[in-house]
């Protein structure tokens, strides 16, 4: 994966100046202002891979290069292709860098660098990079690799040969040496930056890109997406050996027929030999007869509809969804594939931007990594992982700022007090009301309308998908995790208001489901005469042992009912054994076969057991929460379980006429 870049001089980048590109996760969202430089870190990118056009920085001095550093970070086994040498170079160059960026930053280095070098240390040091290799590579405007910022005595001294480390400083032929010393390792890092381009594929969509002429099969994007080279496709069908022994049957024929004519010979026009046929015109002929006449088409009842026919907002989706299917469906492999998308929202109707940052979100579970840059903010506080990185101008000088996906609303809070309120406070809520207005949009749409299940975390989006997935796929339904309780009443609030003036131009239904905390939170639920809106919290009532689905403000003293306290109690207790050879806290579970009664009645647990058991939840940050429900789903999808009464009702509410 790529963990940030250093771009001198391209584009709107002046200088030398380090973008972060994730702190670990593989899903990676620039945004800022327009013009900010969103772009031109992707198309840094795409120069960098696929050698595309360079785009210097017009106010540049020429005597500057101009370049792009991505920070690679790799598994010890990527580079297992290589020769030993090499990787001994890697491992040491690996190590140089590590070392460098694990103490402090010498004051003595050009101020510029410095300032990279410590924005580099400060994000790297929340990355595991144990047994990994960590790995700059410099690529500039002329096609020269070298290290860039990393050639300095500080850093790669160690790379050098011992022989030349022990010459003495008043060694004569001591500079002589340090120069082919120092060519000798740029050619060993120009073998690491070949093997690394040769290996890895860089698919980059550019904003203003033809969607017709993407989806082409012979146009290099498409080819580097499928990943295989269509004369490699056509070589699989029709060998070169195929071809010459085609070329000799035709020649015969020729000289045949020249035999029988009397005074009279068939030759090759202008040329002295008789040539045979060359694969690469037969290869080049079946590409352009064969594959450019295929185009792209929407399935449609009746008649198919030819990418070039549908609205631009529809050519985006279009473009996503191909992209989703081909690295969910046709490549094999796809651990070396980045996919980058430069405002994946463009020309999209609001009512559609959740559906094209989810799938999205899929594609990069599915690939290396995903970069993209955005203006719509919705994703963030609907998606679960991942980080987003803002970037603004100060001085000249661009300033991105790493935050997590999962935890940004904190991570924003403390950026805001240590910057005494100088980052920008509107991504928090801009990320909300956009959410907002997208599912406003969605739910007036004629004909076309959608249905929303707001909830609390991932872990509730896992139950709920599985359990209403025949509403997500018959009545366009949305499960969407915003991140705690307070989320879901702020968007609750905004739109009560909303759907009490739009009442006669509903379509789509949202339901929003609230846990009961031990600190009860006051929020009136209460939606009268607003049949498409419900906000209601789960709470397990012992006198008759069931989960009722209440209004907010209906006895207020009612216990704490998590999400993982109302699931069927019988399939609870079997994936809880799974997990108990690994966690000590769940030393109380037995093997006894539980009722299928809520899984708080039904495991009937001791103070101390309900407080060991929320301690394995909250294990790990939280992931057990998201782990447990995986095997959960898996449980149900494996054995025919009972289905919780309360999914009935969020199930009868979305069936409503």
């Amino acid at each position: 994966m790529i963990s940030g870049i250093l771009i001198r001089n391209f584009k709107i980048y002046k200088g030398i100046n380090y973008i972060p590109l994730s702190n670990g996760t593989n899903f990676c969202g620039l945004i800022g202002q327009n013009g900010i430089g969103k772009s031109s870190v992707l198309e840094a990118l795409d120069c960098y891979f696929n050698n595309k056009k360079w785009n210097r920085n017009m106010d540049s001095i020429n005597s500057e290069s101009s370049y792009v550093m991505p920070i690679f970070i790799f598994e010890g086994t990527f580079f297992e292709g290589m020769k030993e040498d090499d990787i001994s170079f890697i491992k040491n160059y690996s190590d140089s860098i590590k070392n460098f960026i694990s103490n402090d930053i010498p004051s003595t280095i050009n101020q510029q660098r410095r300032n990279c070098w410590i924005e580099i240390k400060q994000q790297h040091a929340s990355i595991d990079i144990t047994n990994k290799f960590i790995i700059p590579i410099l690529f500039d405007e002329n096609k020269n690799v070298n290290f860039g910022i990393c050639d300095e005595d500080l850093i790669i001294k160690d790379l050098f040969s011992e022989e030349y480390r022990n010459l003495g400083n008043d060694n004569e032929s001591k500079k002589d040496r340090r120069s082919l010393e120092y060519e000798n390792l740029c050619q060993c890092l120009t073998r690491v930056y070949t093997y690394i381009i040769e290996k890895m594929t860089y698919v980059y969509v550019p904003k203003d890109i033809e969607p017709e002429r993407f989806v082409k099969f012979e146009t290099e994007e498409i080819q580097h997406l499928i990943g295989a080279d269509l004369i490699d496709v056509v070589k699989k069908s029709l060998t070169e050996n195929q071809i010459k022994q085609i070329s000799t049957q035709l020649r015969e024929f020729v000289d045949d027929l020249s035999d029988k004519l009397q005074s009279y010979k068939f030759v090759a026009n202008g040329v002295r030999r008789q040539p045979n046929l060359k694969s690469k015109d037969i290869y080049d002929l079946i590409i352009n007869d064969f594959f450019a006449k295929r185009i792209l088409v929407k399935e449609n009842p009746g008649k198919d509809i030819p990418l070039s026919q549908l609205s631009s907002g529809e050519k985006q989706q279009a473009i996503l969804s191909f992209i989703y299917s081909i690295v969910s469906n046709y490549r094999d492999n796809n651990k070396n594939l980045i996919i980058a998308i430069d405002e994946p929202e463009s020309a999209l109707h609001i009512s559609l931007c959740y559906d094209q940052f989810e799938r999205l979100h899929k594609i990069s579970h599915k690939c290396c990594q995903v970069l993209f840059s955005s203006h719509w903010y919705g994703f963030i506080p609907a998606i679960t992982d991942g980080v987003i990185i803002n970037i603004t101008q100060k001085d000249n000088r661009h300033i991105a700022s790493v935050f997590s996906i999962n935890k940004y609303r904190e991570e924003i809070k403390n950026a805001i007090r240590t910057t005494n309120g100088k980052l920008p406070i509107e991504i928090s809520l801009k990320g909300v009301n956009d959410l907002i207005q997208s599912i406003i949009s969605s739910v007036i749409n004629e004909g076309n309308s959608y249905n929303w299940l707001i909830c609390e975390g991932s872990s509730d989006k896992i139950y709920l998908n599985h359990y209403l997935q025949q509403e997500v796929n018959e009545k366009r339904l949305r499960i969407v995790p915003v991140g705690g309780a307070n989320e879901v009443k702020k968007i609750f609030e905004h739109l009560k208001l909303a759907f009490n003036e739009l009442k006669g131009s509903l379509k789509g239904r949202v339901f929003l489901l609230l846990d009961t905390d031990e600190n009860f939170m006051s929020l009136d639920t209460r939606c009268d005469n607003m049949p498409n809106l419900k906000c209601n919290r789960l709470v397990n009532v012992q006198s008759d042992k069931k989960t009722h689905l209440v209004e907010n403000e209906s006895n207020p003293k009612s216990p704490k009912t998590d999400i993982e306290d109302v699931l069927n109690g019988k399939a609870f207790n079997e994936v809880l054994l799974t997990f108990k050879e690994n966690n000590e806290e769940l030393s109380f579970v037995d093997d006894n076969e539980k009722s299928e009664l809520p899984s708080f009645f039904s495991l009937d647990l001791r103070p101390s057991d309900y407080e060991s058991l929320d301690k394995f939840f909250s294990n790990k940050n939280g992931d057990n929460k998201v782990c447990f429900a995986k095997k959960y789903v898996e449980e149900l999808e494996r054995k025919q379980y009972a289905i919780p009464s309360w999914i009935d009702e969020i199930k009868g509410f979305f069936n409503q006429n």
